[in-house]
């Protein structure tokens, strides 16, 4: 990233921010994010825009400022207001990846607005279909934090999970296992399923997914010693060993 540029472009937006819609608010915050590139000036203008301007923000436009703000870190909370009433009013239009992206975002700050959880809640179980493996796995951690528990969604995401764990990357089954595994009660059959499936992905496993697996079926549940042996054996060939 080049600081000097990223720096000019922050501060010709700040002069002109006024001018900018919903998308543009919204696309500057995300590019922000995801660059690592943390201006404060410049993310305040666009939460003081974002609350003044009267245009409409869609979902796409209030989950990508919502997770923005998240991933920075920015506790912003009249702006999480903002997003939180505004995504309320207009969750039946909210596609799965919007859902995922607030949900995260919000237990992500801490916060528990009741309303949007129990409308994002509704709205996830009747679209959970159109969920990707990666939005599967972003639910189920969210919803299995204390704070943000809510069996319902997390046992109906389970059940799918379990139907098509076939589309689910290493990636996607270290997550889904790790929420699991902070449920007050293990999905056994999740777990066993999860367990089978992984001992075919141990090539693709990085050594942190490596650790995390072997934790938390060591410790948690299953001591299934297959899979604890798959995944050592594949740590081993990872780092060069014997």
């Amino acid at each position: 990233m080049h600081q000097p540029l990223m720096s000019s472009i922050a501060e010709s937006a700040i002069a002109c921010m006024t001018e900018f819609a919903p998308r543009f608010l919204a696309n500057t915050a995300w590019a922000c994010a995801t660059l690592e590139f943390r201006h404060c000036p410049l993310m305040e203008s666009i939460s003081r825009e974002s609350l003044n301007t009267s245009m409409q923000f869609k979902p796409l436009e209030l989950s990508a400022m919502a997770w923005s703000f998240a991933k920075m870190r920015i506790h912003d909370l009249p702006l999480f207001d903002f997003i939180s009433c505004a995504a309320v009013m207009s969750m039946s239009v909210f596609s799965a990846q919007s859902l995922s992206n607030t949900s995260w975002a919000m237990a992500c700050v801490e916060i528990l607005d009741k309303p949007l959880f129990a409308a994002m809640s509704a709205r996830a179980l009747r679209s959970r279909t159109a969920f990707r493996p990666h939005e599967v796995a972003n639910a189920m951690q969210t919803h299995s934090k204390p704070s943000h528990l809510d069996f319902g969604i997390f046992n109906g995401f389970a059940s799918q999970t379990r139907s098509k764990l076939g589309w689910y990357g290493a990636l996607d089954l270290v997550n889904i296992v790790w929420a699991c595994s902070r449920m007050p009660v293990a999905d056994k059959p999740l777990f066993y399923a999860i367990a089978c499936k992984s001992i075919n992905h141990m090539p693709e496993f990085n050594h942190q997914a490596l650790a995390n697996l072997e934790w938390i079926f060591r410790s948690f549940v299953l001591h299934r010693r297959r899979l604890s042996d798959s995944a050592c054996c594949a740590a081993i060939n990872d780092v060069g060993g014997p």
